[in-house]
């Protein structure tokens, strides 16, 4: 998943993909060359709340289908 986050050095804009950035790839800021990445110690952290992001995306689209279809409109 492709993401922008604020450099945390200059505060520039830094485009990361987020299952690169899981599988132990870095980054760097085109606004000051600093270098991003994942201390290993945080992967199972971030990988648990990308996998709930993701459940609670899907579910966000299933309510919002199920909302449509009772007014009429689906």
């Amino acid at each position: 998943m492709q993401s922008q986050i604020q450099c945390p050095l200059c505060g520039g804009s830094l485009a990361l993909n987020t299952e690169l950035l899981l599988a132990g790839h870095s980054f760097t800021c085109a606004n000051c060359g600093s270098c991003i990445s994942l201390a290993s110690g945080s992967h199972r952290t971030v990988q648990s709340a990308m996998t709930e992001f993701s459940r609670l995306k899907a579910r966000t689209g299933e309510v919002g289908q199920a909302a449509q279809k009772a007014i009429g409109k689906g």
